[in-house]
């Protein structure tokens, strides 16, 4: 088999952790269904990156994009917003 095509992001700091505070880890996965939308994720990927930075309360984060087997990964850290760990608006972290 040949070699695995990944774009990867090293681990992106906004601040230090805490070590008395609780943090919240996301990992996302989606694998993609057809190779044609790869492009589209590629498109939006400067989106994506430009979202995590503005998000309040966010650690650091790292992108994976496994080309030729459509997977796509993302892990962010974050301060938790609500003793549950979830924000009611769109993002998880906190300010």
């Amino acid at each position: 088999m040949g070699k695995a095509i990944a774009m990867d992001s090293p681990w992106i700091t906004f601040g230090l952790p805490d070590k008395s505070r609780e943090y919240f880890a996301l990992l996302y996965y989606r694998p993609l269904n057809k190779y044609r939308a790869i492009s589209g994720f590629l498109r939006f990927a400067s989106q994506i990156q430009k979202q995590l930075r503005s998000t309040p309360g966010i650690i650091g984060y790292s992108l994976r994009a496994k080309l030729l087997s459509r997977n796509l990964e993302s892990l962010s850290l974050g301060r938790r917003k609500n003793s549950d760990g979830f924000r009611r608006e769109n993002s998880a972290w906190a300010s």
